[in-house]
């Protein structure tokens, strides 16, 4: 073990890692209302490199070490309760954008943590992990030395930065600033921080044998890469690893890729992060998939590609013959179906439905009828999905206002003698998530969502949907 290895460990152990001030004050806000869950807290502090650092620090730290290990924060959150979470709101050094001591590498260094967190969550989702919230943290941390010395010694990693750019690999140019690798350094933090023991198992030659530990190195490596250049040979490399360790083509992983970058990009809007997102749309069509129609499209595809986009099922919209008059309606129901098929594409692959639905309210506003389906036998009963609005019942109240709904275990019992027996046997009444878009404060219909095995829905992909359905509304709000 190189000497300066330890040293430098003992030099930064100590040091938290500034938090986000948008982190502190939803966290502030979450403490002081009595409905939080634990599942609350890990949503919002599991893109913010910082805190959640500072939540598993905090067990190590703890005058009776819980016997357990916290393999993901809502874990640790259990095992400590809230006390860290206020002390982390009052202690934490604060991440201000304004401030001259935050050096841009570190803001680069969060948002390539939370990509990766993103990734490695839904990669782990998509293939039935145990613990998808585990592989999120293992990416989130993966590249905490890195943080830790951008943090307190900037200068150390613009050195280092410099090497990089004048043709030298990462590794090589860490060794000769450092004397060691990053890795190797953070292998070493985590261990005395305790932190998940698969952050540790990612940051081992020996990790890339284990499938969860594999999909962190892949999620974080990717985040890296994209952020330089979505183009790049690197880049497109790690696609085509990833789509290996998802058991998808080249094209799907690539089209499932993009559809989680630009969920990223929402997920941080707000925080002081930069995303790999624009980079994508200004470099136009380089990365191109033929995704057949149950797959996910990309946000932003050129006019070409948007000739290759499949209909959602029969009854979309056919397309309008070209003539003078005709050109712009065209290209209006164009947009719209973009606008449809792309979102409810990232509602099947991003939030993980099995099925989804946007069932269309009739002109006379007397009922709902389904207008596209992905996901669905073309026999299912969904793809004739047809709902009275002429009494009350849990889609007509629905259709009030706009607002979601996730039918789950726990108000189930409630709930299910609200569904219109027709409709029964339609949709999964064992659990579903649906919202009603209002464009212009107009009611336009539902959007509808679930999985065969109601238990895989969860409070975080209900956050998604919801966001996803606010976003929807908002483009055909535009297209009208």
């Amino acid at each position: 073990m190189p000497i300066d290895l330890s040293n430098w460990a003992d030099r930064l152990v100590n040091q938290p890692l500034p938090a986000m001030a948008l982190t502190a004050r939803r966290v502030t806000l979450l403490i002081d209302r009595p409905s939080t869950v634990n599942a609350d807290y890990q949503w919002i502090i599991g893109v913010d490199p910082g805190y959640s650092l500072a939540v598993f620090r905090a067990i190590e730290k703890a005058p009776h070490r819980p016997l357990e290990t916290a393999g993901n924060l809502g874990h640790a959150i259990a095992l400590l309760g809230v006390a860290p979470l206020i002390a982390g709101t009052k202690n934490l050094p604060v991440l201000d954008v304004g401030s001259e001591s935050i050096h841009q590498g570190l803001l680069d260094c969060y948002s390539q943590a939370a990509h990766a967190a993103w990734y490695a969550y839904h990669w782990g989702l998509a293939r039935n992990d145990p613990n998808p919230e585990e592989m999120a943290v293992a990416a989130l941390l993966h590249d905490c030395a890195a943080m830790a010395l951008w943090s307190q010694t900037p200068e150390v990693m613009e050195q280092i930065l410099r090497g990089e750019k004048s043709g030298q690999g990462r590794d090589q140019a860490a060794t000769q600033v450092l004397g060691f690798q990053l890795d190797q350094l953070s292998l070493m933090l985590s261990e005395r921080w305790r932190l998940p023991p698969l952050v540790a198992g990612a940051l081992t030659h020996s990790g890339a044998f284990e499938s969860r530990s594999l999909g962190v190195m892949l999620a974080s490596s990717l985040a890296k890469a994209s952020a330089a250049d979505w183009q790049s040979e690197q880049t497109g490399e790690l696609i085509e690893l990833a789509a290996e360790y998802l058991g998808h083509s080249v094209d799907q992983a690539s089209a499932g890729i993009h559809s989680l970058k630009a969920a990223a990009a929402r997920l941080i809007t707000e925080l002081p992060l930069t995303t790999s997102a624009h980079r994508l749309v200004q470099h136009g069509p380089g990365v191109t998939t033929n995704a057949p129609p149950e797959t996910v499209v990309t946000d932003s595809p050129s006019p070409a590609r948007r000739k290759q986009t499949p209909a959602l099922s029969p009854t979309a919209t056919p397309p309008v013959k070209s003539s003078g008059d005709q050109a712009k309606p065209r290209t209006a129901a164009n947009r719209l179906q973009q606008a449809f098929s792309r979102i409810m594409r990232e509602v099947k692959e991003g939030v993980g439905m099995d099925r989804t639905m946007f069932a269309i309210l009739t002109p006379d506003k007397q009922a709902l009828r389904q207008r596209f389906v992905l996901g669905a036998d073309q026999a299912s009963p969904l793809r004739g999905f047809q709902l009275s609005l002429d009494r009350p019942h849990l889609f007509s109240l629905l259709m009030a206002k706009p607002q979601s709904f996730w039918l789950h275990a726990e108000n189930r019992g409630k709930f299910l003698p609200m569904i219109p027996a027709p409709i029964d046997n339609t949709i999964n009444d064992e659990g579903f998530f649906v919202t009603s878009l209002f464009v212009r404060k107009q009611p336009l219909g539902l959007l509808y969502g679930d999985c065969a095995d109601a238990s895989q829905l969860t409070r975080q992909r209900f956050d998604l949907f919801k966001e996803l359905s606010r976003q929807l509304s908002d483009e055909l709000g535009g297209n009208r």
